[in-house]
């Protein structure tokens, strides 16, 4: 096939057997510089790859591995690293750290141990002087629950000025040089430890200077702008803690002129300062009109008994009557009054009822003296209504503008919803009557007489007609011609007519 043209050359070779098997000592055509050559499968196979049948075999501590005729996996084997497959470190095997030495270790990117190697351990030391203990370093020394310190003696606690106090942790305990006072740290401040009371710091408030007071001290009034001295007809102001704080003297005034007016007292001085009353109180104030010298009113004084009456016995004049017997009546016989038994067979005993309803009696029965108390109950807005033939009782509120009708026997009145305006209120029947517009039409019969506003008739007016009475109902005439005039027949019909000539 040397010198074939290259699109001369079969692509694909039909009408061929299929080999039986696949053998490296098959032979195949190639090309090669222009000459045609045979060539086993196996050798071609030895240049161009790795042969089929060739095994990936794993090794010791991988798993996987297999003929080359598909994809092939390799993975390590579970425990399948052992010390064999690993490469040397060089850290020395051995044990590291006991109990005087700390094993330091270097770990590389991969996390083996690039080097290993010890360091001795450090104590730290205690040691104690005649009033501290000092831990250079190493482990922390804590205290139990509810320690007891040893001996006799006390314990110094650290102490400082106030400013050296600084902020702390709940629980903290301190002397204060400036204070003199023991005092502990609680809930983010400071509070001093009196023995006796839990007063630390004494304020002043308003109207008072000299704290706060945290020992001893001085508490005063504070000063007002007040200026110490007297004051005449003086006008101050007073403030919230009842000082003064301002104060100016007015114009001298007071009363300069009384009158008793019609008391019947007298003033005895006119004039400022202290006035004095004299004379008798008239009766038209409320007084007797007497003095205690008057012959007539020495019965009055005094009246120390429970029940005594004061009696007129003349112009401005009163005498005293003494209690009476029990159950006697004050008696009269036209000039004086006095006590007498009461009649035989006079009332003793008064008592009122009311049945029916709404009124209901309080007080009843009276045997001496009393009040009779009626009590009305009803609905605000309802009008009273007889239940039954002897009951009374209220109606529910009426609507406002609505009109009442009855309710029947036994039952409340009530009201119509309110009108509209223009509107009639119309019966229905055995129905609630309502408001309605009037039909001129609906439920009219008949004809409305002249008397009630009226035509007596059924006529309908005429296009260009006359209306005209007819002595008992009212009538149209025919319509006239244009130019006609309405002419009168006296009490007949008046007609249409033309103008012939004649007076006017």
């Amino acid at each position: 096939m040397t010198n074939v043209p290259s699109n001369l050359i079969p692509t694909r070779v039909t009408q061929l057997p299929v080999a039986p098997v696949a053998d490296p000592d098959s032979l195949m055509m190639i090309v090669y510089q222009g000459n045609n050559y045979q060539i086993r499968a196996g050798d071609l196979l030895s240049v161009t790859g790795v042969p089929i049948t060739t095994q990936v075999i794993a090794g010791t501590g991988m798993a996987g591995g297999g003929a080359l005729s598909g994809n092939v996996t390799l993975s390590v084997a579970v425990a399948g690293i052992g010390g064999t497959q690993l490469d040397a470190t060089g850290v020395t095997p051995g044990v590291y750290g006991n109990s005087t030495n700390i094993p330091v270790f270097t770990v590389d990117t991969n996390g083996r141990l690039a080097a290993a190697t010890t360091i001795p351990a450090a104590v730290p030391s205690v040691t104690g002087t005649a009033n501290q203990i000092t831990i250079s370093a190493g482990p922390t020394i804590a205290m139990a629950t509810d320690p007891v310190l040893p001996g006799s003696g006390g314990v110094i606690v650290p102490s400082g000025t106030t400013g050296q106090r600084g902020t702390s942790t709940d629980g903290n305990l301190r002397y204060n040089v400036s204070t003199g006072t023991f005092e502990g740290y609680a809930n983010g401040a400071w509070g001093a430890i009196v023995a006796g009371s839990g007063v630390t710091s004494v304020a002043t408030g308003t109207g008072l200077t000299g704290g706060p007071i945290t020992t001893t001290g001085t508490i005063s009034l504070d000063n007002t702008a007040v200026t110490p001295g007297a004051y005449t007809a003086a006008n101050i102001t007073v403030d919230a803690q009842g000082r003064i704080t301002l104060a100016a003297s007015g114009a001298v005034g007071g009363v300069t002129t009384f009158n008793a007016g019609t008391t019947g007292f007298t003033p005895s001085t006119a004039t400022s300062g202290v006035v004095t009353l004299a004379g008798t109180l008239a009766v038209a104030n409320g007084g007797t009109g007497q003095t205690t010298a008057s012959a007539a009113f020495n019965a009055l004084s005094p009246v120390t008994t429970a029940g005594d009456l004061i009696l007129g016995t003349g112009v401005n004049t009163a005498s005293r009557l003494g209690i009476g017997s029990n159950g006697y009546l004050l008696t009269s016989n036209g000039t004086t009054a006095s006590w007498a038994a009461a009649p035989a067979g006079g009332v003793t005993s008064v008592a009122q009822t009311f049945t029916g309803g709404i009124v209901s009696v309080a007080g009843s029965p009276i045997t001496t003296t009393g009040t009779l108390a009626l009590t009305v109950a009803g609905t605000s807005g309802g009008i009273p209504y007889f239940s039954s033939g002897t009951t009374w009782a209220t109606s529910a509120a009426l609507t406002q503008y609505g009109v009442v009708y009855g309710g029947g026997a036994g039952a409340s009145p009530v009201a119509t919803a309110a009108g509209t305006a223009g509107y009639a209120l119309i019966a229905n029947s055995a129905a609630a009557p309502t408001f309605q517009q009037v039909s001129l039409t609906a439920g009219v019969t008949g004809i409305l007489p002249i008397a009630n506003g009226g035509t007596n008739s059924t006529a309908t007016a005429t296009a260009g007609g006359a209306g005209y009475g007819t002595g008992t109902a009212h009538a149209y005439t025919a319509a006239g011609v244009a130019g006609q005039i309405l002419i009168s027949a006296g009490a007949s019909a008046p007609a249409w007519g033309s103008l012939d000539g004649g007076t006017f």
